[in-house]
């Protein structure tokens, strides 16, 4: 009697034991909330117990991979929005709202003048017998600063200068084909899509080494001719020693402060005369904005970072004007404009269309042989006569809007 009821006992207990209630499973997610910029990533910690992480078969996923994509944790962003991260095990799970922003982009670019372009040299005359007419004009590519569109120049030759870079077309006219007064003696027509580009500098760093076997360097580092670039007068270098040290020699520092320095100290003159030499420019401290440029230009190439002009025509109003633009390893060209200072270091404004870039083009003379353009902007022309009486060539180009 006694030893059944220790068993009924014994028995009861076995099964209170075997139905006890097994421990609940717990994930958890850490952060449950987090922020990133495009093309940036975080790994999310979680834990899950009873027991260890390595103890279970974890499940990740997004709601919105394009915006934010999950692998073993690791978030990616890929674009701005919000997408929602769910790891899961068993049949719990645990979630973080992740929120991406726009990357600071490096280059802006935004359409600020379009239109259907006419450039040309206008002739009008009266009592002028014209035996022959040999004109040049810049054939504007695209670039960074522009798309040029349906380009055409019936009846020219299309050339592109030694220097790889920029290009210009001809056209040579004898008594039969010279135009009547009043007509293009040469023009080209195109489509131009001008922007306005920002680059932001703070950006540019960890820049790499100048490659001096690079085509920027060796095209763009020594004295041009005539001296209207010279790297090597001593104004130039004393002046690009001081502003070098006080910039640490950081590379960007150094080309922002020979913009401020240049715009500072350059009084704007002499307007319409051209480029003018570095000596005579270190003397007087006037000129206009090529030879703003210039100044700038030679206190890069004093520190081996390599420069040159951008040179431009208006588009709207018959004006035209030079900026510059330097090179930097890993990135490209960065505009700047000395002449108008303040903040258009890496800024282009688009009301200008970009002939060429670069001073001191070789061309195709009248006679055939290399002829020098110091500044490939509006024209050259010959012209030759039988019958003088009055004329006029008058360059346009007109078409933004």
């Amino acid at each position: 009697m006694n030893q059944r009821v220790i068993e009924v006992v014994f028995v009861s207990m076995l099964l209170f034991i075997s139905c006890s209630k097994p421990e609940e499973v717990v994930i958890k997610l850490y952060p449950t909330q987090v922020s990133l910029v495009e093309e940036s990533s975080t790994q999310l910690q979680v834990t899950v117990s009873p027991g260890a992480v390595s103890d279970y078969t974890l499940h990740w996923e997004s709601s919105s991979p394009v915006i934010a994509s999950v692998a073993d944790g690791v978030v990616t962003a890929h674009a701005a929005g919000s997408a929602i991260i769910t790891v899961s095990t068993l049949d719990k799970q645990a979630q973080c709202m992740v929120t991406v922003t726009e990357k600071p982009k490096l280059v802006t670019r935004t359409v600020a003048s379009s239109g259907k372009v006419t450039n040309g040299i206008k002739l009008t005359y009266s009592g002028t017998q014209f035996t022959r007419i040999y004109a040049v004009l810049p054939r504007p590519q695209t670039n960074d600063y522009q798309t040029i569109t349906n380009w055409e120049a019936p009846g020219c030759t299309e050339e592109q200068c030694p220097d790889g870079v920029n290009s210009y077309i001809w056209k040579d006219v004898d008594t039969p084909s010279i135009p009547v007064s009043g007509n293009y003696v040469i023009s080209e027509t195109f489509d131009a899509e001008v922007y306005r580009v920002v680059v932001d500098v703070t950006q540019l760093t960890d820049i790499p080494a100048y490659d001096p076997q690079s085509e920027e360097c060796r095209k763009y580092l020594q004295k041009e001719a005539n001296g209207l670039i010279d790297p090597t007068h001593s104004k130039i270098v004393s002046t690009a020693n001081t502003l070098w040290d006080k910039a640490g020699g950081d590379i960007i520092d150094y080309a922002r402060r020979c913009f401020q320095w240049t715009a500072t100290n350059m009084t704007y003159g002499n307007m319409n005369t051209g480029l003018h030499t570095i000596a005579s420019l270190m003397n007087s401290m006037t000129g206009d904005c090529g030879n703003y440029s210039s100044v700038f230009i030679s206190l890069l190439r004093a520190k081996g970072i390599p420069a040159r002009h951008i040179v431009m025509v208006h588009g709207k109003l018959d004006e035209y004007h030079v900026r510059a633009e330097f090179f930097v390893p890993g990135f490209g060209w960065v505009p700047a404009d000395p002449t108008w200072g303040g903040n258009n270091f890496g800024v282009f404004d688009g009301d200008y269309i970009v002939m060429t870039r670069g001073i001191n083009n070789i061309i195709r003379g009248p006679d055939g042989n290399d002829f020098l353009a110091t500044l490939l902007q509006t024209s050259y022309y010959w012209y030759w006569y039988q019958t003088e009486g009055t004329y006029s060539f008058r360059h346009t180009c007109t078409g933004l809007k």
